[in-house]
Order: structure tokens, then sequence, then C-alpha cells
């Protein structure tokens, strides 16, 4: 099969699962084509999608394209001309997120007199759901217009959330399914560094040697990842524990727009928070810390609840998307969107005797049960020989 893989401007989640399912297809023997923004081509690269056409030894190609995540017309004209000479001959062209699906849906279409008339025939198009749209009611209006516009042309829509999956149903979805999104498996850090990690993280505690609980969080700095309420419970939770001689700390790998907010709020309300930036060993971070926790107002398969199982760590996380399904038993999990929920759920886990050690033990457990990315092809590749028959 010949697949056309197309995304938009990403931060990195959705760019890198794109990446990984452009190598895992092109390793099952297909021919593929990545349609994305410039600023992918570092990421591609390491896939050996360097090139507009696929590579000697069946390396992806990749064509840039400018999608951004807001609409722009003349860009956004360029883009449909590109897609539409990429998808002659392909048998599936498969976008990631709604302003990719819609630009990829135009391309599938030929127009005159700005009348979308028949869909190019032979192309299945395949749609990934990544995010769910946040906002104010305008934005979202905007996005449930384009959501119809995508699933009702496309002939397999993928969901990363059931919230998502209902949504394409409820916006007249032809077939829908749940997608996988697994975090890549990295080697475990070794205990030295671990050790040394750890030592990082209590150095920024008022006081290292005494008895201090570590948190951690890994997240982009923007508002779908709810830090703010973080920061909130983390105070809350420097009172609660003082009472018991225990302090607190909390630290946030990650960067993005509202770094300077969140330093600043922690200022305000006395949390002992600090903001690493973003870093490369999040392993050893996640396997530092008493408690991961993930306070988003909203996540499809968080990547980092996944790496946190893998990292065998105990984790409180907020109840939103598909969190629940991703972390099975193996989370203490909480209504958003609260702070004293969040601080006193902490608590909970780090004060009750056994607590930490049974949430770690879930966590390996639950690991092994997570979907592979060997599992994520599988279901692509039969997904994709369905349509095409």
């Amino acid at each position: 099969m010949k697949v056309l893989l197309v995304h938009g401007s990403s931060t990195g989640g959705v760019g890198r699962h794109v990446a990984e399912v452009a190598a895992g297809i092109a390793r099952a023997g297909h021919t593929v084509i990545v349609a994305a923004p410039p600023d992918a081509a570092d990421r591609l690269a390491v896939i050996g999608a360097t090139h507009p056409h696929p590579g000697p030894h069946g390396e992806p190609g990749f064509v840039p394209v400018d999608i951004a995540d807001r609409p722009r017309g003349a860009a956004d004209a360029k883009a449909v001309a590109t897609l539409r000479r990429l998808v002659r001959g392909a048998d599936v062209a498969h976008a990631h997120g709604l302003r990719a699906g819609a630009v990829t849906a135009l391309a599938l279409s030929s127009t005159r007199d700005g009348a979308i008339r028949k869909r190019s025939r032979g192309v299945r198009f395949v749609v990934t759901l990544h995010n769910l749209p946040m906002g104010d009611p305008r934005t979202r209006t905007i996005a449930a217009g384009l959501l119809t516009l995508i699933v009702t042309r496309a002939d397999l829509v993928l969901g990363v959330s059931a919230d998502l999956v209902d949504a394409a149903s409820t916006a007249g979805a032809r077939q829908v399914a749940t997608a996988l999104v697994p975090a890549p498996v990295a080697d475990p850090p070794d205990l030295d560094e671990v050790w040394r990690v750890r030592s990082e993280l209590l150095s920024y505690a008022e006081d290292p040697t005494g008895d201090v609980v570590v948190l951690v969080t890994v997240a982009r700095l923007a508002r779908q990842k709810g830090l703010e309420r973080l920061i909130e419970a983390t105070a809350l939770l420097r009172r609660q524990l003082a009472s018991d001689g225990r302090a607190v700390i909390c630290v946030i790998a990650g960067d993005g727009p509202l770094g300077p907010a969140l330093v600043h709020q922690a200022d305000a309300v006395g949390a002992p928070a600090v903001l690493l930036g973003a870093r490369d060993d999040v392993p050893a971070l996640l396997r530092a810390a008493d408690v991961v926790v993930l306070p988003s107002h909203w996540e499809g398969q968080p990547l980092v609840m996944q790496e946190a199982l893998h990292a065998g760590a105990a984790v409180v996380a907020t109840d939103v998307g598909g969190t629940a399904a991703v972390a099975g038993d193996a989370a203490l999990l909480v209504p958003p969107d609260s702070a004293p929920a969040l601080a006193t759920a902490i608590a909970d886990v780090v004060t009750t005797p056994g607590r930490l050690s049974d949430l770690r033990h879930r966590a390996r457990i639950r690991a092994g049960e997570l979907p592979t990315q060997e599992q994520m092809i599988q279901q692509l590749v039969l997904r994709y020989r369905d349509l095409v028959r």
C-alpha cells in the first residue's frame, strides 16, 4: 500500500506519534510519505525521512507542508494544492488532528466555482482525533463545525479517547474506533542516575536533609495541563504535611508559554515549586519521584502516564479523557480542576502505610498490559487493508 500521513503544527506529541507510525508502516513493507510542517524535519530525519520520495531502503518520504493551528488563507490553499498532488496514486490518506483533517478533506475533493464536488476516487480517508478542542465558546463552535466537515467525509475516524470517539459518532462519522497511541519504552536508568536526579530534586527543598515528599510532573506548560491547580495543591499540601514535620517540593519538567505565570503564582500562594525546563532524563525523573502527578484538564492517552507506569511510579491524576483507560487500577484518580482533591489524594498516598508501595506494584503490572508500538502498527495496517479492499 501507499500511505500518505499528514499532520499540522505540533508541540511534540502528535508529531512524535506520526513519526513512529511512519517508521512502523514503512518497516511493514509499505510506501509512506509524510506531509508535515517544515519544523518536523529534524524529528523525521531520525527515521530516515529526509527527501520527498521514499528512500532506497524503504525509508519514508517527507514533503514540507505548512498547516498551522489556525486557518490561514494563502498558506492553506498552498497546502491543499500540495496534498492534492501527493494523494495521486495513494491508497490511504491519514490525517492527524482537526486542522490536518480539514486540509486533507479539501485536497481529496475537486472544486469548481467554489463548490466541493466528488472526492478523489480510490483514496481512503482516515482521520485520528488527538485532542479535545478547548478555549472560548467561539473556538469550540468553530472546532465543532470542522469536526463535522471532517468525520462525515472520512472512511474511518480514530479517537484517542472514548469522549473523542463519542464526539465523532455524534457528528456523523460512518466508522469509528479507538486509536492506539503507545509511549516508546525507554531503557530503564541505572540506579546511580536515579539517585543523582533524586539528590538534585531534593536540593530545591527548603531543607534538603529533612523529610521531603518529591512530586514530579512532566508536561508542556500550557493551559490544558492544569498546572495552575497543581501549584495550588502544592501550597495546600505544604500546610497539611507541616503538622507531621514533613515538607514537599513540586518539580515540573517541560517548557511552554505559561512558565512566567506559573512562577509568579507559586510565589504568590507560597507553593514550593520549581520549573526545570525541558529535560532529556525523564525516566530518571519519574523514578526519582515519590509521586508523579498529572493534573490535566484533558488528556487522550497520556504518554507521561504510560512512561510513569513503565517506571513503576506512584501516580495521582485527574480523571479526564482517556486517563482512566490508560491507568486501569494503577493510579489514584481525582476530579479535574480541584486543587483540594488533588492535595488530599497526594497526602493520602504519602501518609497511608503501604499506599506508595501498592501503587508502585500496580504500576509495574499495568505497564505490562499497555499496548505496544507493534500492536499500533498492526492495528493501522489491518484497518487500511480493510478500507482498500
